[in-house]
């Protein structure tokens, strides 16, 4: 008879809990060096800010349109990684960034980094406190942007974090001005509707690889490898379960059933 505090199931998702962590830790301590593959949506960023410049007109970034709380947090940090490298690669050519921000908390947060950036580059007088508008919702970000890509003649929109239905109008109005654009999530949701206008996507975990490479982080990029490590793992119990299964041999479900 089993122990009265293993209860059907829990064990053996203690023991895979134990072992995510592990796996994480491993990759967080022991393979911070290793590098990622490029994300080309992530490098594409550096080709719409130099065509911005070529043409002398000013971008869009957007952030998501939630905080950093709950479910969406993740997300909402990533765009706000990939904004700083954004920001950077605008304060070195000198091309004028519109950021929309659609959450009150997430204000001062972007305003530092976008300072920050431009001091890196060694033009702190360049950044403009004005360029980052608090657009309250997702109605009042889009009315804000019908009237603001027009007439600023937006020549190119990035677009990471959490979004939800006002992904499709987003990225249509960069299409209907000619714009650049790139966007990244990370939930199916939001995906096709901005693969219809982007040029290129960043998908799924690539949204924090590509913040991984636009931080440097190398505590961001050990965490990454050791979650790889984890869906390897379980890919593998999946193929063996299933080949098991087919076989008749009912050994990793009663495992799996501790």
């Amino acid at each position: 008879m089993l122990p009265n505090f293993i209860v059907a199931g829990r064990f053996s998702g203690l023991l895979f809990g134990l072992g995510m962590f592990a796996a994480i830790y491993y990759g967080l301590f022991k393979l911070n060096h290793l590098e990622i593959r490029e994300v080309p949506g992530f490098n594409y960023i550096s080709e719409i800010v130099g065509r911005a410049a070529e043409l002398g007109r000013p971008i869009h970034y957007i952030p998501g349109i939630s905080g950093m709380e709950g479910s969406v947090a993740q997300r909402t940090i990533a765009g706000l990684a990939c904004m700083g490298h954004t920001a950077r690669l605008c304060a070195r050519l000198g091309v004028k960034m519109h950021v929309s921000i659609a959450s009150p908390q997430i204000i001062p947060v972007a305003n530092e980094i976008i300072k920050y950036s431009y001091m890196k580059e060694g033009v702190p007088d360049e950044f403009k406190p004005e360029l980052i508008r608090y657009t309250v919702n997702q109605r009042a970000t889009m009315a804000y942007i019908q009237g603001m890509f027009p007439r600023e003649k937006i020549a190119g929109n990035i677009m990471i974090g959490a979004f939800y239905w006002e992904a499709f109008n987003l990225a249509e109005m960069g299409s209907l001005v000619g714009a650049a654009q790139v966007a990244g999530e990370t939930m199916s949701n939001s995906i096709p509707e901005f693969a219809v206008c982007c040029e290129r996507l960043i998908i799924g975990d690539e949204v924090f690889a590509a913040a991984a490479l636009a931080t440097g982080d190398k505590d961001q990029l050990g965490s990454l490898i050791g979650l790889d490590i984890v869906k390897i793992v379980i890919v593998a119990f999946m193929i063996c379960g299933m080949l098991l299964s087919l076989l008749g041999n009912r050994v990793l479900l009663d495992m799996l059933s501790l």
